[in-house]
């Protein structure tokens, strides 16, 4: 798919562009959610959590012989809440899919107010590239000293995304990349060596 950029360079969208092609970005679509540059992405009710590690062999994840999945336990956010504790981990997703076109790339940020809270909703993988479809996976870390509850549905990041004024060659997803999340319908746990 591609959608026009009546520009014709290089540019990040903005909230008239959400309003224009927002929904064929993103699924749900809802224009609430539209920011000035940006579009709100919620919380989806699954979480994938770090085992507790019991003795030394089981905190080591080499990535050569260990599949991460597995060193993962499910959860799922209650109707009270889940409380991710100080200095804790989780992967949750966002409830909204996206489809990045070949002609755009995406970004996820956490929300200001979060951010100040000094939760982080990405370690390092807050890129999405172009040709990407699927639920986007957040790595949240609780850097501060409170019990943070998080809700289903919570405004948890933010996506920007920004035309690139060319299409790429072999978007993600393309034979011979090995796009181990294309096509993700809820949180996923790291597959395959990065």
């Amino acid at each position: 798919m591609t959608l026009s950029n009546m520009y014709g360079h290089a540019r990040p969208l903005i909230d008239t562009d959400y309003h224009r092609i927002g929904s064929h970005l993103i699924q749900p679509f809802d224009p609430a959610q539209v920011q000035p540059a940006s579009y709100d992405v919620t919380l989806a009710p699954k979480i994938l959590r770090p085992r507790n590690a019991k003795d030394a062999a089981s905190r080591l994840l080499d990535l050569r012989d260990t599949r991460p999945a597995e060193m993962m336990v499910e959860d799922t956010i209650g109707p009270h809440g889940y409380i991710l504790l100080p200095g804790t981990c989780a992967l949750v997703s966002t409830k909204e899919q996206v489809a990045c076109p070949a002609d755009m790339i995406c970004s996820v940020d956490g929300k200001s107010t979060l951010g100040r809270c000094f939760l982080a909703i990405h370690v390092t993988a807050g890129f999405i590239d172009p040709g990407y479809c699927g639920a986007v996976t957040l790595e949240l870390v609780n850097h501060g000293p409170w019990d943070f509850v998080l809700y289903e549905g919570m405004a948890i990041g933010q996506l920007r995304f920004t035309w690139l004024g060319v299409r790429a060659d072999r978007p993600y997803g393309s034979p011979g990349l090995n796009s181990h999340y294309q096509g993700s319908i809820d949180v996923r746990a790291a597959e395959g060596r990065p």
